[in-house]
């Protein structure tokens, strides 16, 4: 339970592919952003399609995961609650970056930034699911007390 942005879509080719892979290499160096890469070498034997990237932020959001069927189609996710707004805007900047490597793309946001690009309108998400959390978690805790005995 927390603000997510799920995205997806088709690449065209193998080309297609391995350009995508090399733009997202290329920003992770630009933006010092930790990332791995599922690569074919001497003891790893892939399929064409099984190549892929996981960019890993320093910013307190869920990796970035860039890995795609067998028809190329990709379809994941990214939990930015914890990364704040900034942190979800660079998820969504970097979503624009990729966005034209794609013949369909789409963005399911959470936040609404994506089809907004209201800031206001994301912190007040943010805001009202990080209480929505706060609560949740005060009542567990108000549980636990008022059960410790009782279960043990």
């Amino acid at each position: 339970m927390s603000i997510t942005i799920h995205f997806g879509g088709q690449l065209a080719s193998l080309k297609d592919l391995d350009a995508l892979l090399s733009m997202v290499t290329y920003y992770a160096e630009e933006h010092d952003c930790p990332f791995s890469e599922s690569k074919e070498d001497d003891q790893t034997k892939l399929e064409p399609w099984e190549k892929g990237i996981s960019l890993h932020s320093n910013t307190g959001v869920e990796s970035i995961n860039i890995y795609f069927d067998d028809s190329l189609t990709l379809g994941t996710f990214c939990k930015t609650q914890f990364g704040g707004v900034e942190a979800h805007i660079e998820v969504i900047e970097f979503l624009y970056a990729i966005e034209g490597f794609f013949k369909n793309f789409w963005v399911e946001d959470e936040g609404d930034y994506w089809k907004t690009n209201d800031q206001l309108l994301l912190k007040n998400k943010m805001d009202f699911m990080a209480k929505i959390l706060d609560d949740v978690e005060k009542s567990i805790k108000e549980q636990k007390e008022e059960n410790k005995w009782k279960y043990n």
